[in-house]
């Protein structure tokens, strides 16, 4: 999968230097309740164990109950995308109105969220994820065959353009999968994006423009 979205990080290369700040699970939460996402600690623990979120660091000492836990920054636009993809909240325009994107289970957003840490992708004009955000932690072995076999994406951006590929010949069945994923993937980029321009839109070309 190369140069798939990431390769905007090859080109502008000081926004790795940049580093998204850790939240404690209770302003984790308070953050996404301002901006209408109402969940609970165990709903965030749900999302983490379905790998749709960039695993949480640790410190301190289990067994003397000072174990603290923080989220990266940068989780906040990954529960954005997760809690609208799941209850059906997103929409795009077209035409002047306004279109509902269709409602995902967990299953198939994790599937959306492993195809692009797989490539390695940040969202085009925000800073880079965190290292950590790259990393699968849990592992079901009762699905794990169902993310070794996703297909690739036919979208690259590139030179500040969005660049869309096709096989020329498909079966129907064929046709078939590849709509329903490359619209699986266009739905979690998109969601990112959003998220991304919710909470972080102060920092959006910031680093840019320095070069």
């Amino acid at each position: 999968m190369k140069n798939l979205i990431y390769v905007y990080n090859d080109q502008h290369p000081s926004l790795s230097g940049f580093s998204y700040s850790l939240l404690s699970q209770q302003q984790f939460l308070k953050r996404l309740s301002d901006n209408n996402i109402n969940i609970t600690s165990q709903t965030l623990r749900n999302w983490e164990q379905h790998n749709l979120l960039t695993p949480q660091s640790r410190s301190g000492q289990l067994e003397k109950r000072g174990l603290r836990v923080a989220y990266s920054e940068f989780s906040l636009a990954e529960a954005f995308a997760v809690y609208n993809l799941t209850n059906a909240k997103l929409t795009f325009e077209t035409i002047g109105k306004d279109v509902l994107f269709p409602k995902y289970s967990l299953l198939h957003v994790e599937m959306a969220r492993r195809a692009f840490c797989e490539s390695r992708y940040i969202i085009p004009n925000f800073p880079k994820p965190p290292e950590g955000t790259y990393i699968i932690r849990y592992h079901n072995p009762s699905q794990e065959e169902l993310f070794k076999t996703l297909p690739p994406f036919s979208f690259i951006f590139e030179n500040g353009q969005w660049q869309v590929t096709m096989p020329q010949v498909m079966s129907s069945n064929e046709l078939a999968e590849y709509l329903f994923f490359q619209g699986l993937y266009g739905a979690w980029f998109f969601a990112m994006k959003k998220g991304c321009e919710l909470f972080f839109g102060d920092k959006k070309d910031k680093l840019i423009l320095h070069q």
